[in-house]
């Protein structure tokens, strides 16, 4: 079990891209990581570590991998989380249709969970892709690495 935070700590959601990255050799993306471990606590959502599972890893060895990062996994469900994602998601949808864009090209719903992941339990998202985030979640914090 991770020790407490200490005050002032910074927490710290990971977007899939960023994890992704560190997983192909990407120092840049792992300086980040190893950033945000260093500020407070480093968060990946249940939608972060699906995806990391669902790019062929087997679930112990991305928890293996989460562990080794020092990245804890936070798979929390509360109603404010589910919420946000499904509002935001809303409004992206609702843009497509009035500007009459196919829907092959939608973005994921797992791609809103993890920006309301981050607004409800953290305090920061690292990405390398902040376009979504800065469009439906100006709320959000996005540190870019």
């Amino acid at each position: 079990m991770a020790a407490a935070p200490s005050v002032g700590a910074v927490r710290s959601a990971l977007d899939s891209t960023v994890l992704v990255d560190v997983l192909h050799g990407d120092f840049a993306a792992r300086a980040s990581v190893t950033q945000a471990v260093a500020e407070g606590v480093a968060l990946a959502c249940g939608a972060v570590y699906a995806e990391l599972v669902s790019g062929e890893r087997a679930p112990e060895v991305v928890r293996a991998i989460l562990h080794q990062l020092g990245v804890e996994l936070d798979p929390s469900t509360d109603l404010a989380l589910w919420t946000l994602a499904g509002e935001r998601h809303a409004q992206y949808l609702s843009r497509r249709r009035a500007a009459k864009v196919p829907d092959d090209r939608r973005l994921l719903l797992a791609d809103f969970i993890i920006g309301a992941h981050a607004v409800v339990r953290a305090d920061c998202l690292v990405t390398a892709d902040a376009g979504i985030y800065a469009t439906y979640f100006p709320d959000l914090t996005l540190r870019r690495y």
